[in-house]
Order: C-alpha cells, then structure tokens, then sequence
C-alpha cells in the first residue's frame, strides 16, 4: 500500500535540517516509515498550492470560506489535472490540514479522487459555522475516514450515522520533550508561561487573573493582548516560524514554575500540543476544563494536571497561587504528568493507531521512551 502523509509547509525542511524535530509535528509519519510502511512525504507546494496568496485570492477565500466553509484556492489547485494525477498513484492520502482535507473531501464525492482519504480533523465543524457552511463541510467528509483527537468531538461526530469516524490518541515526542537535566541559565526571575495563537485560547481570562504579587508571567503568542500587566512579558513566536525554534520552546517549557493553558469553551482539542509537551518536560500545568478535554482518563485533576473553571479569572488565579505556594504539590504533578505522557501518549501510540486505520503493520514499531 502506497501512502502518502500531505502537509501544509515546511514538514521537510525540518526533517532535512539535521536539528532536532520533535516526531508530532508528522502525526506518525516518520514512525510508519521506521515500521517499514511506504510512507511518501508531500506539502502544499508540491501540488501548486501558493503559500503566499495576492490580494485577490485572500478576498475570493474570503468571501468562499464566508459561503462555504471552505479555502477557495487549495481547492482550486488541487483539483487541476497535475495535482490529481499525482494524488490518484496512491492508494492511501493522510491529511491534517483543513483546508486540504474539505478539498480532498469534496473531490472524493465528486469522483475525482481514488486513494483513500484519512483526515486527521482539527476542529473545523464548530457550532459558529452557520448552517450552510456547517452542511458543506460535513458533506466533504462523507466519503473519507475521519480521525479526531479529541473523545468529545469524537463523539459528537459520530453521532451522525453517515460518517466513519475514529479517535487517534495524540501523542508527543517524549525523547524531545524532557524535564532539564541541568539549570538552563533561561533567566535569574522565577516564572510561569503560557504559549499558543490558537483563536481558542483565552488570554483575556488570564491577563486579568495575574495578581501584582504573583511571578513574571511569560506569554509566547501572535495574538493581539491589551491591558498588559507590568509583571506580563509577551514574546512574539511560534512553532512554524523562526521567532522560536523548538528548542527554545523547550528551554522555556522546562524553566518554568507552572505552565498556564487557558481556553474558551469548545469542543475541540484546544492546547492539546503545548499541554502534552509541558507535561512531557514534567511541569505542572493548569488547564481549562472544555468540552473538548482530549482525555479525561488521563487529564485528573490534581494529579496529571489541575483543571479550571472557564472565564472566572477569580478561580484561576486562587489556582495559580495554591500551586505557587505548594512547589512540592505542584512538582508532584509534573512528575506524574511526564510518566503519563510516556505511558500513554507517546509517538508510537499515535502511530499504532494510525497504521491499525491504514492497514499498515507496526509490528517493528519499538515503544518511543
């Protein structure tokens, strides 16, 4: 079985760059590969697909993902002739990106596409789409095996008999993601850091939970955030950009007093990478409680983690400072939360199961630290 993993940008650079890449950001790819599966890398450019869009087409993918729900140029180039023969030699398509996955989707219905399609869904059917919006896209997954990352969206989609849906166990790359085996000389002043530009996250919440006698608080974001305390440091950066690279994630990550994931409710798996992550380098970390919960085996309360309440930035931070002032307690919880993650959510679990959907033997798949 020819498979072939379609990303947005970047995948392969990474992976040729010779530096260290932590294994999630393949969701299995490079785990299937080692099983001996035959596993073809491709990104968004290779089929046509401009990462720099003109003026004209960010107002045409405005106004068709306003309608539609869907982005009007990833459809458009993957459905030339050029981009489908090299998609049809196939017999399996992995997708993680929206906006090639509804293309995909919809060019499947049509019978334009042959391989299989399985699409790893991040979010992308919210209750805010709109009804005709929200019907576009759900038909796009008719004829496609939908995996989702979260139990709760998993079973909100499977609610409807017309679609095949499964739950993929996110896990992350516990050999990368490690508590520090030595000081990181980061900074001389203790702090707490919250990192994400996911739209879900409530930073809002957060700003006005930070007490004046509470640590510098470090929030690693490309959201615009007004009213800044003058104990709150904002760092420009991200995961896919040079700004950061993972390894400064890392560093911060493993420096600090307590990780903070703050979300609006949702049902999607908001903060799941940075909560994993932060739990891998075996820090304590506070997470909102949303419907979108990946796994409430595994998120306890007080012992994995420690959950809050959404939008109450009163409880947040009689939270932030229980932990703050119990560092044994809260040390504890990091402690566990790392042994958790290598248990449970480690790269070869996500790629276990995605080989079990694609039919692919994992059988050599050694068990990732």
């Amino acid at each position: 079985m020819r498979i072939a993993f379609l990303f947005k940008e970047a995948r392969r650079a990474r992976l040729q760059s010779g530096a260290p890449v932590p294994g999630e950001l393949f969701y299995g790819f490079r785990e299937l590969a080692e099983a001996g599966c035959d596993v073809t890398l491709i990104e968004q450019n290779d089929l046509g697909v401009a990462l720099q869009e003109g003026i004209l087409w960010k107002l045409i993918n405005f106004v068709v993902d306003r309608f539609w729900g869907l982005h009007a140029r990833a459809f458009w180039q993957i459905s030339r002739t050029r981009s489908l023969n090299n998609l049809n030699q196939y017999d399996a398509l992995v997708v993680s990106q929206n906006s090639l996955g509804f293309a995909l989707g919809l060019l499947k219905n049509n019978g334009k596409l042959a391989p299989r399609v399985v699409f790893i869904l991040m979010g992308g059917l919210a209750n805010d789409l709109g009804t005709r919006r929200h019907g576009v896209r759900r038909r796009a997954l008719r004829n496609m095996t939908v995996l989702s990352l979260s139990r709760g969206e998993e079973a909100l989609l499977a609610a409807s008999a017309e679609l095949d849906v499964r739950y993929l166990p996110f896990g992350v790359d516990t050999a990368f993601w490690t508590p520090a085996t030595e000081p990181t000389g980061l900074s001389d002043k203790p702090y707490v850091l919250a990192v994400g530009s996911d739209p879900q996250r409530d930073y809002t919440t957060l700003l006005q939970a930070w007490r004046p006698d509470f640590p510098l608080l470090r929030i690693v974001t490309r959201l615009p955030l007004t009213d800044i305390p003058e104990n709150v440091e904002i760092i420009a950066g991200h995961f896919a950009g040079t700004a950061l690279s993972d390894t400064d994630i890392r560093v911060l990550y493993q420096s600090a007093l307590l990780v903070i994931v703050p979300l609006h409710k949702t049902i999607q798996p908001s903060g799941q990478s940075v909560t994993l992550q932060a739990m891998a380098c075996g820090r304590p970390v506070i997470l909102t409680e949303t419907p979108g919960l990946w796994d409430r085996e595994l998120m306890v309360d007080d012992e994995t983690c420690a959950l809050v309440t959404g939008g109450d930035p009163d409880k947040l931070a009689n939270r932030i400072a229980a932990l703050l002032a119990a560092p044994q307690k809260a040390s504890a919880i990091g402690a566990r939360a790392r042994t958790a993650v290598q248990t449970h959510l480690g790269l070869d679990v996500t790629a276990r199961a995605l080989g079990e959907v694609l039919g692919c033997n994992t059988d050599k798949l050694e068990k990732t630290a």
